[in-house]
């Protein structure tokens, strides 16, 4: 098998001396890191290129000894001799590139079978050997570098985009009050939504994926590390049917079964997509993710909760590996371009505190990194829950859930008043 092409460098490095200025047609064509044997000659002359220098034999041997880097001068002589037209030269670095990429997939083979054979984690390995393929056909080219005019088109595609979907920038939740805020969850930030057990964190967030599966037609994933997905079903039929949820744990009737079946019937063809795998690691949380994305079309991914999921080996403590997987949650959302919402548990801090006990970003959870990587950070609240059944205005606070957004990195902050049905675990609109 072939695996390198001197010859074809050669000829390629000498076109270019011919006529220097085909790079400018070429783009990202040119690539040093395609080259093998004469890369430091190639690094040479996309240097001089892109600082608008000329490129010739005195340049590049200028530039290599500048740069402190080994170089032959027989070799620069042997460029300047073969020096000939760019004919084909689009042909020539096509074959280098994919010589590059059987050289770069053997090598990810080869450390994906060390670390397996020195007992690294399995998931950590995949992980590993996942990221280094998609580095090796992604970002080799410098495509994550834009110009404003690049930049100006995007702008223009997603204004357009918001006028066509009636000045909606996201995903809405169906929540009136948090839509009004947010105008859509959008992509790709990092939403974590935190409270105190209790409080109704995952009635909340089956709440909002119900809306955005069935009435909004979104693609939605949850990962449920908490609970199991006949759980979260459960607690799904409650909602649609207005059973209370304990009675359908404990077993229903036939008039019960058949008035629930009816109102499956509505949402059984929705897009929501559950994992419950427990302890899960942030390696595999990666891959399912992508599957999610790449191969079910998923819009936005749920997780319950954060706190729940494991980061990489090795020993460190809680707040280290908190951190590692927040920030690490975050560049799966740029990566994957995608809004993520994740659940967090508060500290103690907030039962200890005297008055109406509102959570405030000092109380998140062993890490101060989760604020810090989060875009948006919203509270659950419920006055009810902590025995006060008036507001400061005199009205009851029975039945009423608030999400308290405390950071919103492009927008703005507020409280967004929310109904709360207890025996169905449910959110909704307060009308």
């Amino acid at each position: 098998m072939i695996l390198s092409a001197p010859e074809i460098e050669l000829t390629a490095l000498a076109k270019v001396f011919y006529e220097p200025s085909c790079l400018y047609e070429l783009e990202n064509g040119f690539n040093p890191n395609h080259f093998q044997e004469y890369k430091p000659y190639a690094q040479a002359v996309k240097s001089l290129h892109l600082s608008k220098h000329p490129i010739n034999s005195e340049t590049v041997k200028t530039w290599l000894t500048n740069t402190i880097t080994p170089f032959s001068t027989s070799v620069i002589e042997k460029i300047d001799f073969r020096c000939e037209p760019p004919i084909g030269l689009n042909k020539d670095l096509l074959f280098l590139h994919e010589l590059f990429l059987k050289r770069e997939a053997i090598r990810v083979c080869s450390e994906t079978i060390q670390m397996v054979e020195e007992g690294k984690d399995i998931f950590d390995a995949l992980d590993a050997a996942e990221r280094n393929i998609n580095g090796i056909t992604a970002g080799m080219s410098g495509n994550n570098i834009k110009t404003l005019a690049e930049l100006e088109a995007d702008f223009v595609k997603d204004q357009e985009a918001i006028m066509a979907n009636n000045g909606v920038s996201g995903i809405l939740t169906g929540l009136k009050t948090i839509d009004g805020i947010f105008n859509g969850i959008k992509k790709p930030d990092l939403l974590v939504i935190a409270a105190r057990p209790g409080m109704g964190k995952t009635a909340f967030v089956v709440s909002i994926a119900r809306n955005m599966a069935v009435d909004l037609k979104h693609k939605v994933g949850v990962f449920t590390l908490e609970v199991s997905s006949a759980q979260l079903f459960v607690r799904i039929v409650s909602g649609e049917s207005e059973i209370p949820s304990d009675e359908i744990f404990n077993g229903l009737n036939v008039y019960q079964l058949e008035s629930a079946r009816a109102h499956m019937k509505k949402i059984i063809g929705a897009n929501i997509f559950f994992d419950d795998t427990a302890g899960l690691k942030l390696s595999q949380f990666r891959q399912k993710a992508r599957i999610m994305v790449n191969q079910l079309g998923v819009e936005i991914i749920i997780i319950d909760y954060l706190q729940l999921m494991s980061g990489g080996e090795g020993k460190q403590n809680r707040e280290a590996e908190i951190s590692e997987i927040s920030r690490g949650i975050k560049q799966i959302a740029k990566e994957l371009n995608i809004p993520i919402i994740a659940l967090s548990q508060l500290s103690r801090a907030v039962e200890t505190r005297g008055g109406d006990k509102v959570p405030m970003l000092s109380d998140l959870r062993e890490s101060g990194a989760i604020e810090q990587d989060a875009d948006i950070v919203g509270f659950l609240y419920r006055p009810e829950y902590y025995g006060i059944m008036e507001d400061e205005t005199g009205h009851s606070t029975e039945g009423i859930g608030w999400l308290i957004v405390s950071k919103h990195r492009n927008g703005k902050l507020g409280w967004c008043k929310m109904k709360f049905t207890a025996s169905q675990a449910k959110f909704g609109n307060v009308y």
